[in-house]
């Protein structure tokens, strides 16, 4: 499955631009900026929010970054177990404990307004830096379920189709940053320029990425106000649970990887 994931990026590509053009025709036609289609979050900006957001862009881009991911068998491997030359599966039964174990924190982060003090980030992160993207994708969209479940923080069935699609692809985009900045390149190897890239990276990715819903969802009088309101509590309360989680992650890994050095150098008895 991994490698037949990998070999269809090219199709995925296509299917990305294909959905990215009918957004903007779409966008076009109803001209979601203007009173057309009444007040804020009214049933018409929902419904077209619910299929060009989640559906018609946040699943070819999840599953195209699942395919880069699926090309790169050292970062679907558990952290320091990767022999060269292996094929590990996407899904073992260490990813769906993985996936279990963060959905539940995701959730349980949830107890408070993430809107106020973003905390389920810092469980996003964990799934996203530690695991890989995949395991990334469902921390978001299991443990929103779960959370809404929980503590009636929206609908569990409309985050199950919707709103846990789409969150789960704004964070498999920046656990793809995550691991490209660290396996790929030389500075991603320094925890503070690694920390500092992804402070940038992340307020850049998530400003952008929600203006794929805030579009339909708001007359374009009300996309500054909606921002300023994201940027001056979710966002920078996200980014420092996201950062100290980073640096846990960092540690682990650094101490996984001496140890695997040190196996592997230790004369054999």
């Amino acid at each position: 499955m991994r490698q037949k994931l990998a070999n269809m990026r090219g199709l995925l590509t296509i299917v990305l631009i294909v959905a990215a053009v009918a957004y903007v025709v779409a966008a076009l036609y109803f001209q979601p900026w203007g009173a057309r289609l009444g007040v804020p979050a009214s049933p018409q900006r929902m419904l077209l929010a619910t299929i060009f957001g989640p559906l018609v862009i946040g699943i070819p881009l999840t599953l195209l970054v699942a395919s880069i991911v699926a090309g790169q068998p050292r970062w679907v491997a558990p952290r320091g177990r990767y022999v060269e030359g292996q094929d590990p599966k996407l899904f073992t039964p260490y990813a769906y404990t993985a996936i279990a174990f963060t959905a539940a924190l995701f959730a349980a982060a949830g107890v408070g307004n993430f809107q106020l003090v973003d905390l389920p980030a810092g469980a996003a992160a964990l799934g996203c830096m530690y695991f890989n993207p995949v395991i990334g994708w469902f921390t978001l969209w299991l443990g929103g379920i779960l959370r809404a479940m929980i503590f009636g923080t929206g609908n569990p069935v409309q985050w199950a189709y919707s709103w846990g699609i789409f969150d789960g692809s704004l964070w498999i985009v920046m656990s793809l940053f995550y691991w490209w900045s660290r396996e790929k390149t030389k500075w991603g190897k320094n925890p503070v320029y690694l920390t500092i890239a992804w402070a940038i990276f992340y307020f850049f990715w998530r400003t952008v990425y929600t203006f794929v819903i805030i579009f339909w969802y708001l007359p374009s009088n009300m996309y500054l106000p909606n921002y300023t309101s994201m940027w001056t509590a979710q966002f920078p309360t996200g980014l420092i649970a996201s950062i100290a989680v980073l640096w846990v992650v960092e540690a682990i890994v650094r101490a996984t990887e001496r140890r695997a050095e040190s196996s592997k150098s230790a004369p054999a008895a």
